[in-house]
């Protein structure tokens, strides 16, 4: 979890948290997906959340990145589940929750920023939880699993888990790179 400091500065315990503000003060990433294709990827990917969510209406959402809300058209949180009554964005970097905030339409939407290796969230208390391309960042597998572990915690024992992660082998993942 990102702490604030008595002057006011943001201290990141990731050894790469700093990378991962520089590019969250980026104005638009240089790399970021064509509009098109970022619509697109929004699309799917919540076509994909309702189906698997079978018609349930989670009362409380939590998604671990949301640098798709801070940077792009690819975002998905917004508009998914509206009727939630705890709709949360996480992210590592303060820059990107704080961009993210203000591209939300929906003041109700609360954002924070958190590392997924040490969640600051209550033990059962989310009913649906989106990580999408968190768990494909960390260096080892003891991290992968250490993140893991955490969305497993703070996951309601009726809730879902969704998670999705960059794959080397998609034939479209260094085109889009």
């Amino acid at each position: 979890m990102h702490c604030l400091t008595p002057d006011g500065q943001v201290q990141a315990p990731a050894k790469r948290a700093s990378e991962w503000e520089d590019l969250g003060e980026r104005s638009s990433p240089s790399w970021y997906l064509d509009q098109l294709v970022a619509e697109q990827k929004r699309r799917e990917h919540q076509k994909l959340i309702r189906r698997w969510t079978a018609g349930q209406r989670p009362t409380s959402i939590l998604k671990t990145d949301v640098f798709e809300e801070a940077h792009g058209s690819d975002q998905i949180l917004f508009d998914l589940f509206d009727d939630a009554s705890l709709t949360i964005g996480m992210d590592v970097a303060f820059a990107t929750a704080w961009k993210a905030r203000q591209r939300c339409p929906r003041p109700a939407v609360t954002f924070c920023t958190g590392d997924a290796r040490g969640l600051p969230i209550r033990n059962n208390s989310i009913g649906l939880i989106l990580s999408t391309s968190t768990l494909d960042h960390f260096d080892t597998r003891a991290e992968f699993e250490q993140s893991l572990a955490e969305l497993v915690r703070i996951l309601r024992p009726d809730g879902e888990l969704i998670i999705t992660l960059d794959n080397a082998y998609n034939p479209w993942y260094y085109p889009l790179r």
